[in-house]
Parts: C-alpha cells; structure tokens; sequence
C-alpha cells in the first residue's frame, strides 16, 4: 500500500486527508482481446523442406485464391531459416505495396 496526502477545495480550509492507494498490478490488463480465426496450412515449400505458413478459413474463395498465388509468387521473400533473413529486405516494400492493392482492389 502506498499513501498519498491531497487537498481538495474544501479541504484547503485547513484539513488534510490521508488516503491509503493500492498499487496498480504490473502489467495492466486493458489490451484488446485477440480474435483468433480458425487457420488453414499453406505448404509454400517441398514435402522434403516444408515451409508452412496459414491463412483464414474465413476467407471467400476467390480472395483465399488470390492470397495464396500471391504467397507462392513471393515465397522468397519469406524466412522459415535464420539464414534466410537477409533477403528479406529486398521483397518487403514491393510484398506490402502488392497486398495493399490486392485488399483495397
């Protein structure tokens, strides 16, 4: 418990009060709640070297279509290695453009 001393209007007349506070827990629970949607595996890679990633089954079909040619045409510029992590760079920004103007239509 922590105290504090404070006045308010009427307690500047000449009276303090004590008040004891409880301290706030250490992290506070006011995120948003996550909504998880039901996932389907896309295998972007070989049964010998499997590189999964998922997508929404919530999809309609010709959008869930489209996203996943999409990810097959950029499958290089996904890291599913360490090692791979340096190419990345070079296929983000046109990878965010491509799926900015895919979802806006």
């Amino acid at each position: 418990m922590a105290e504090f001393m404070h006045e308010s209007i009427e307690e500047q007349k000449g009276n303090l009060q004590e008040v004891e506070l409880e301290f706030a827990p250490a992290t506070l629970d006011d995120s948003l709640p996550e909504v998880e949607d039901p996932l389907q595996e896309i295998n972007m890679g070989t049964e010998e070297d499997p590189r999964p990633t998922f997508i929404s089954t919530l999809l309609e079909e010709p959008v869930k279509n489209e996203i996943i040619a999409l990810l097959h045409d950029f499958k290089d510029c996904f890291a599913w290695h360490y090692y791979e992590i340096a190419k990345i760079r070079a296929c983000l920004g046109v990878l965010l453009k491509l799926l900015k103007a895919l979802l806006n239509g």
